[in-house]
């Protein structure tokens, strides 16, 4: 069988609409044995096609954990990395003027990686005092276009 690109979006429909084909199935239990049987080895088919696929997904996260949980013991930081967009985390995020979070900022002014974006987000957190929010999960540009704001998870 041949091997095919198909975007992360497109994969996610598709998934989405195995999933329903799936509980279609589910609904049609009054029909003939014969279509059933019919329609059961075909949503199986289906459900195949995107087992590889999932699994190859699922341990590309499971790596990535392991990855940003190694970071994070190395760094001794207590946040927890949850942008998992990031496969390189000494890659430049870009030019940073803030950072900011509930009422702390810290002026950055320079180029930072996404580890250096990571640091700057950890003494952020400590300094508001939130230990409930411990994932990081991203930064939003601010529409003032000099400041993002760090956006975390419980």
């Amino acid at each position: 069988m041949s091997q095919i690109e198909v975007s992360q979006e497109h994969l996610k429909n598709l998934m989405d609409k195995q999933y329903k084909f799936h509980a279609f199935n589910q609904k049609l239990e009054h029909m003939s044995p014969q279509v059933k049987a019919e329609f059961a080895e075909l949503t199986l088919a289906v459900q195949d096609l995107f087992k590889e696929h999932q699994e190859k997904e699922d341990k590309k996260y499971v790596d990535k954990s392991k990855m940003f949980d190694k970071i994070r013991d190395d760094n001794s930081f207590s946040s927890i990395w949850s942008i998992y967009k990031v496969d390189d985390i000494n890659s430049i995020f870009g030019y940073v003027q803030e950072v900011e979070y509930l009422t702390c900022v810290e002026i950055v002014a320079k180029e930072v990686t996404w580890l250096e974006l990571w640091a700057i987000a950890e003494r952020l957190m400590k300094q508001s005092g939130d230990s409930h929010h411990v994932f990081i999960e991203g930064f939003a540009k601010k529409p003032n276009d000099i400041s993002h704001h760090l956006i975390t998870g419980s």
